[in-house]
């Protein structure tokens, strides 16, 4: 929702299961006005938000980034 991806509309139109993840200090997507916010919106399904406390972006990832990701 701080980037302009969504809007209400749109959320709303979210018909699938969803399952947000996200770290509550994440300062990429943002976390109450990005993950949060797009959780929130989308009231027309079945959601889940899962909050790993204190964490930052990639916090539920499953191995760090590849190298190419931290270069320039």
């Amino acid at each position: 929702m701080n980037t302009g991806f969504w809007d209400a509309e749109g959320l709303a139109g979210i018909r699938l299961p969803m399952l947000f993840i996200a770290g509550s200090d994440d300062d990429v997507s943002g976390y109450e006005k990005g993950t949060r916010a797009i959780f929130e919106g989308a009231v027309n399904t079945d959601r889940y938000l899962l909050t790993f406390q204190f964490a930052n972006h990639n916090a539920a990832a499953p191995m760090p980034a590849p190298a190419e990701s931290w270069e320039p």
